[in-house]
């Protein structure tokens, strides 16, 4: 679970990375989108199937019975700690630092006028929301799946048995509060998924609202059609 919720997150910043460097196809089609999550959900197969065919480590409750996760209390059961060092570089390491790259870029290009140029002032403004929900939801992940990090590298460092069964809930715990930050950040900061809501909620009569806009129109305007002025003050 948290490997698919890292690659997501990771296939979201990616999106904005390559829309506002104007590396795929624009406007964006939904055969680029399918493409970019079927390879992203493949990706993460590598890491949850090896302990399925007993080839790195296995699956099993937690000492404390609270959820299901690799078996970190049997030592070094089934090349336990090779999985856990391949977890840590390729599903960590390196996804979250191309992250950190990627959404760091993301936000010093489109506060470039080039970025924006033929983007509509409401697309504009949504992508702005977008990418500081990236942030938010990049600083949850990271303190919240961290402590499990913590966790599984303690446990080939030193005897699962110096663990204390109530310390490994906390991780736990922290994985779990996950999703429903991610949910208040999103609801919080994306108008236009607040706007759908309450207009779906009231069986979708009457003029839709601006914030549901079309994509394929607001991403791909004319330059020059809108004056836009600049979302970062003292730029513009």
């Amino acid at each position: 679970f948290g490997i698919g919720v890292i690659f997501s997150l990771g296939l979201i910043i990616l999106d904005g990375y390559l829309l506002t460097l104007g590396l795929g196809p624009n406007p964006r089609t939904r055969s680029h989108s399918l493409v970019l999550i079927a390879c992203t959900w493949l990706l993460v197969l590598v890491f949850v199937i090896p302990p399925l065919l007993d080839i790195f480590g296995r699956y099993g409750l937690e000492p404390g019975g609270t959820s299901c996760t690799i078996d970190y209390w049997h030592g070094n059961y089934r090349n336990y700690n090779n999985f856990v060092i391949f977890l840590m570089i390729f599903a960590y390491i390196l996804p979250i630092s191309a992250m950190l790259f990627m959404f760091l870029r993301s936000v010093t290009q489109i506060q470039t006028k080039e970025a924006t140029l033929r983007w509509s002032l409401i697309f504009t403004e949504h992508e702005a929301a977008m990418t500081k929900v990236c942030g938010l939801l990049f600083i949850v992940q990271i303190a919240c799946w961290t402590p499990y990090a913590i966790l599984v590298l303690w446990t080939i460092i030193l005897p699962p048995d110096s663990l204390n069964n109530y310390y490994t809930l906390l991780p736990s715990v922290c994985c779990k509060l996950a999703p429903v930050m991610n949910a208040m950040i999103v609801w919080w900061n994306i108008p236009r998924v607040a706007a759908a809501y309450f207009y779906l909620k009231h069986g979708g009569r009457g003029p839709e609202p601006q914030e549901l806009f079309d994509y394929m129109v607001e991403m791909d305007q004319e330059p020059g059609q809108e004056e836009k002025e600049s979302l970062t003050p003292g730029v513009g």
